[in-house]
């Protein structure tokens, strides 16, 4: 657990791939869906086995969107407090087809899943692996690609728009310093010139006769 919050500490686009990917994923179920039943896709994605999927495609959809916006909202925020080039400060982020490879293969899967649990609540045939992988790839492909595009663009700003904004909240000590320079005492220093330089000239002219002072 620590090692994952140092992780996202130190690349804080993780989260927000990891809500992008389950985001995009229920995107490509129900272009998967639509392909396969067409007009009925909402009838069939709210019946049976699949009356929870309008709530989850909901809350899945809110959630994608909103980390998007927050990510863009940073990066806005760091613009206008460091300017373009800080703000917008285009680093080493993730490339599309990399993020395309990973995001399809992750989508897939999770869609494989979500049939086949439905399939083995509902006691009805789990579907082959061939119609999963030609099913899932047909909705998932458009939908990874998409969000592939939108993470990729992301994540070559979030990065210096997330460290502006760090410095500009983290909390500014100001450190007084109180040194008071000391002169050293030699041994055998007579009392007029210990006084002469401890004390201000004005002082050494106006004090006491020499003689007084040796005594």
């Amino acid at each position: 657990m620590i090692g994952v919050m140092r992780r996202v500490r130190a690349d804080p686009r993780v989260v927000l791939a990891v809500i992008t990917t389950v985001s995009a994923s229920q995107l490509g179920h129900l272009i998967s869906y639509f392909v396969r039943f067409g007009s009925g896709t909402l009838a069939a994605e709210s019946t049976g086995v699949h009356t929870y999927y309008p709530s989850v495609g909901v809350v899945a959809g809110g959630l994608g969107s909103a980390a998007i916006l927050f990510a863009l909202a940073a990066i806005a925020l760091a613009r206008l407090i460091a300017g373009r080039a800080a703000g917008l400060r285009v680093t080493s982020g993730w490339r599309v087809w990399e993020l395309f490879a990973a995001l399809f293969t992750i989508q897939l899967v999770i869609y494989a899943s979500q049939e086949t649990l439905e399939s083995i609540l509902g006691n009805a045939p789990v579907p082959g692996a061939l119609d999963l992988i030609l099913l899932g790839a047909i909705g998932q492909l458009p939908a990874a690609l998409i969000a592939a595009v939108a993470l990729s663009w992301i994540s070559k700003r979030f990065v210096g728009a997330v460290a502006v904004l760090r410095a500009a909240i983290r909390p500014r000590v100001i450190r007084l310093n109180f040194a008071v320079p000391i002169q050293p005492i030699v041994a055998g220093q007579t009392r007029l010139v210990v006084l002469t330089q401890s004390s201000p000239r004005s002082l050494a002219k106006r004090g006491p006769p020499p003689a007084l002072l040796s005594h």
